[in-house]
């Protein structure tokens, strides 16, 4: 690095954004004057007067080998508000950057989200229209059943079932015609289906007719046979001098 007297020139790069800074103070606090061809301060004065702060903060021993001329113009505390002036400005224009991107990222994962809500949504709609179009149709189907129930005529007093004599029994065998002989042959009692064969009955259609008197099948034997129903078996009638 050539030297000229005291001076060395030597090739220093800087970043553009502390070189911007740079320019600034200089027009500020150091009353830099222009360079007549571009216009630009001339900042050479001023990064050597930083350098001397900078020499001066870190070894305040040699604070005292500063040149008179740099206490009038700066002071130790200025440049350090303007340090931290803006390192502030870089940490709010950080934190902004990183709010909107934060925020950017929220926005986008919540729309991701009603993304994947939305077809639930909709399903969850089409279920609830179906379950009211069921209800309303069961609704209809029970009123319906309850105006046809209204409209059949109830017969109040079911007809007595009919008796041998009136034909509801076809014939009963001649060998049972005999009280005596009926008790003393079937007295361990009978099945529905050995009392339907005695007296001719189709046992298939027994629990049909006794339907429509409103009688089970074994109260309806009862009243046309005279035969008395107990523990599951059909016994004879007693005997006329019994």
């Amino acid at each position: 690095m050539p030297r000229e007297g005291n001076v060395t020139r030597c090739d220093v790069r800087f970043p553009n954004q502390i070189y911007d800074q740079i320019q600034e103070i200089a027009v500020k606090h150091f009353n830099a004057p222009t360079h007549h061809k571009s216009g630009k301060p001339q900042v050479s004065s001023t990064i050597v007067e930083l350098v001397k702060i900078g020499i001066a903060h870190l070894e305040p021993d040699l604070s005292d080998q500063l040149p008179d001329s740099l206490s009038g113009q700066v002071s130790l505390g200025k440049i350090q508000e303007m340090i931290d002036a803006a390192i502030s400005e870089k940490s709010e224009i950080i934190s902004d950057a990183l709010s909107d991107k934060v925020s950017d990222r929220l926005t986008q994962q919540q729309e991701q989200l009603q993304n994947a809500i939305s077809p639930l949504t909709q399903q969850l709609k089409e279920f609830d229209s179906r379950l009211e179009k069921l209800s309303m149709r069961m609704a209809e189907l029970e009123r319906q059943a309850s105006e046809a129930t209204e409209t059949v005529p109830r017969d109040e007093s079911p007809q007595e079932p009919p008796s041998p004599a009136t034909g509801e029994l076809k014939g009963v065998s001649a060998e049972i015609q005999d009280s005596s002989k009926w008790t003393e042959e079937f007295s361990n009692g009978v099945t529905q289906k050995k009392l339907c064969e005695l007296h001719k009955l189709d046992a298939s259609n027994i629990s049909k007719k006794a339907k429509k008197y409103e009688q089970t099948p074994q109260q309806y034997l009862q009243k046309i046979t005279g035969w008395v129903f107990r523990d599951e078996k059909y016994y004879p009638p007693p005997a006329p001098d019994a």
